[in-house]
């Protein structure tokens, strides 16, 4: 590290004010419409085995969920996977205009017996399409040495945005 390096970081650090002093300009309308086309899909699923088939589970509804969306090309918005076994984490993501649908647990030896799969996404269809995406992958991946219990669920189309507070001029 040397003083000139290290001084337009320290500049920064120290300046009053490090975000745009007008705030961003919404149309809501605009942007509220858009919002409407996505159907939301919320879950949280308990994955038990008693060996490395719940981290193998995973992998294969992962598998599952990407085709069941890319074979009859549903639009995505985004695709978010959070995986844990209470000491190892992994984040698993697609969003729109990525190329690669590729979701790779990552060293799938060294996962626990137990994992939590939470799940959110946004795709462009009916809330009931969503629902049913994701409901016919369970189905589908179903292991007689896998234990799947879903916590928590929710399909739905959100409300249209009505901000309460936008920030003044500063």
């Amino acid at each position: 590290l040397t003083p000139d390096g290290v001084q337009p970081w320290l500049n920064t650090l120290s300046a009053p004010v490090q975000y745009p002093q007008v705030p961003l300009s919404i149309n809501y309308q605009k942007y509220g419409m858009g919002e409407q086309e996505l159907a939301w899909y919320d879950a949280q699923l308990k994955v038990e085995s008693r060996n490395q088939s719940a981290v193998a589970w995973v992998q294969d509804f992962l598998g599952l969920v990407v085709r069941k969306i890319t074979l009859p090309d549903i639009p995505v918005g985004h695709l978010k996977f959070l995986i844990s076994d209470g000491s190892r984490h992994q984040k698993l993501s697609i969003v729109s205009g990525d190329l690669d649908f590729g979701l790779v647990v990552d060293q799938p030896d060294n996962w626990g017996e137990a994992i939590e799969l939470i799940i959110n996404s946004r795709l462009e269809c009916s809330s009931e399409k969503i629902q049913e995406v994701f409901t016919t992958c369970l189905q589908q991946a179903t292991s007689a040495d896998v234990k799947v219990t879903m916590v928590a669920e929710d399909s739905f189309h959100p409300g249209f945005p009505d901000p309460t507070y936008r920030f003044p001029r500063i």
